[in-house]
């Protein structure tokens, strides 16, 4: 579960390392949360509904999490 928030760690640091004042938000599944928590100086939100293989929204979900699509700056998916 680990493996894939280990693999985004340079690109984290990377942005981290350029942007000091960015705030970097991942939205995963929740079976990949701990692993994301892994991850220092970012925030974790859970998809509740998202599974392996099933198509989403990125939007729709964060609506039903109550969180304004539009305050992100960038969307990066997948």
């Amino acid at each position: 579960r680990g493996d894939i928030a280990l693999r985004l760690y340079a690109l984290v640091h990377r942005i981290q390392e350029k942007a000091p004042d960015a705030k970097i938000t991942f939205l995963v599944r929740e079976n990949l949360r701990d692993g994301f928590l892994l991850l220092a100086g970012v925030d974790v939100l859970t998809a509740p509904d998202w599974a392996r293989g099933v198509p989403y929204s990125v939007e729709k979900t964060l609506q039903s999490l109550k969180i304004d699509p539009g305050a992100f700056d960038l969307v990066l998916e997948r």
